[in-house]
């Protein structure tokens, strides 16, 4: 029932951000980029103070990051694709799960399934061997989320509606 309980959440989640945006960092460009991509996030003031939120906005970015990091462990098993056989599917797991938490944590997440099916589509789309298990994989992955966050979609229909306009 203390403050401190009910920040405490925000706090670990926020510091569990941390280690994801170096792997992301990593997985872009390096053991380099990933170390300058941890410490620009241990450093963030804006991350510090929503860390230290009782909000959903750490759950929302922390989430995102696992979503991002399981797309680009995705692609980066696919490249080049495996013979025959079963596509890796752990990357999948955790962008379906980051996915999934990311939509209950706020309404702005509705975007990240989509702009992560844009790069998939792309980097799918530039490949010599376009294998189509991989869409089949990709699908299976945002089905999940999808089904999960259904129930949730009129709500936020409904706070979309009543929101506010800058006119």
């Amino acid at each position: 029932d203390s403050e401190a309980a009910l920040r405490a959440l925000p706090a670990l989640l926020g510091v569990a951000a941390i280690p994801l945006a170096h792997a992301i960092g990593a997985a872009l460009g390096g053991r380099r980029v990933g170390l300058l991509t941890a410490l620009l996030l241990a450093t963030s003031a804006p991350h510090a103070y929503y860390s230290q939120e009782a909000r959903a906005y750490t759950l929302l970015g922390t989430a995102a990051a696992l979503a991002a990091l399981g797309l680009l462990r995705f692609l980066a098993a696919n490249d080049p694709p495996p013979p025959g056989g079963r596509l890796p599917r752990p990357g999948l797991v955790a962008y379906a799960l980051g996915t999934t938490v990311a939509l209950y944590a706020h309404n702005t997440a509705a975007f990240l399934p989509l702009i992560a099916s844009l790069v998939a589509a792309a980097w799918w789309a530039g490949r010599a061997r376009r294998d189509p298990r991989f869409l089949t994989a990709w699908l299976a992955a945002n089905l999940p989320p999808f089904l999960l966050w259904l129930p949730w979609l009129p709500v936020a229909l409904g706070q979309a509606q009543g929101a506010p306009t800058l006119a």
